[in-house]
């Protein structure tokens, strides 16, 4: 029996159709099993710092003295906090842009005095506590002897000179040598390098894909579901954490 070209090539793409539905799958399997191992080797390094996002929300409000407690408790090398600017300048701790998820009110941030947001009770599955301020905050840190990773929010509204603001109180509680600055405004943090060296710098990507991005900050931070071996990698190469 003869088959023609055309026959030929037909039977060759069949075949390696059905080839790549058998072998695809066990390839894809084994670089996602290799992947997995070198990923969790490096995440469960001893250089790995187990930092407490928000704090420890099970047991206490997120960005709250009582979740920061509880990250100590629990052995957190670090606890991730949210900052913004108030309307007198001053900062508080807090993630959203207004008060509506955590307290019921829609005041934004910007538009409260710290003494007005320092007073609001805040809730979240069945817990309670106040918001704090960054200085009740680093103080608490400092007693409980956990490291603080400042995450800047912006809203628009904050005073020109914010960013020396906030380095002049991170230096009255003798805190620039330890703790780590971050936000998703990588100019902002840029800047804040520029400003206050010693402080570590870290710039923020709730997703990213491709090589690292070239910044003169400290550290990379980055979205787990983007993280992959050879990102981690590509930041021990360049000689940044991640």
């Amino acid at each position: 029996h003869y088959f023609s070209v055309e026959q030929k090539e037909d039977h060759i793409r069949t075949t390696y159709r059905k080839l790549m539905r058998r072998v695809l799958p066990l390839v894809l399997l084994v670089v996602s099993i290799v992947n997995g191992v070198s990923l969790a080797a490096s995440i469960y390094a001893p250089s790995t710092l187990v930092i407490a996002h928000r704090g420890f929300i099970e047991k206490g409000v997120e960005n709250t003295i009582s979740s920061l407690v509880a990250s100590a408790e629990a052995g957190a090398d670090v606890v991730e906090i949210d900052i913004q600017q108030t309307k007198d300048g001053r900062f508080v701790v807090f993630h959203d842009a207004t008060l509506n998820r955590l307290a019921n009110r829609s005041d934004a941030v910007y538009h409260l005095t710290l003494e007005q947001l320092t007073s609001i009770t805040v809730s979240a599955d069945g817990l309670s506590d106040t918001i704090p301020s960054l200085d009740d905050m680093l103080e608490r840190a400092e007693e409980l002897g956990v490291k603080l990773l400042v995450e800047v929010k912006t809203h628009g509204y904050e005073t020109d000179d914010f960013l020396q603001r906030l380095v002049n109180q991170l230096e009255e509680h003798r805190v620039l040598h330890t703790v780590y600055v971050q936000s998703l405004n990588n100019d902002l943090m840029e800047e804040l390098e520029r400003l206050e060296p010693r402080v570590k710098t870290g710039s923020v990507y709730a997703f990213h894909t491709g090589k690292l991005p070239s910044t003169t900050t400290d550290f990379y931070a980055i979205e787990d579901s983007s993280v992959d071996s050879s990102l981690i990698d590509e930041a021990k190469r360049i000689g940044k954490p991640l």
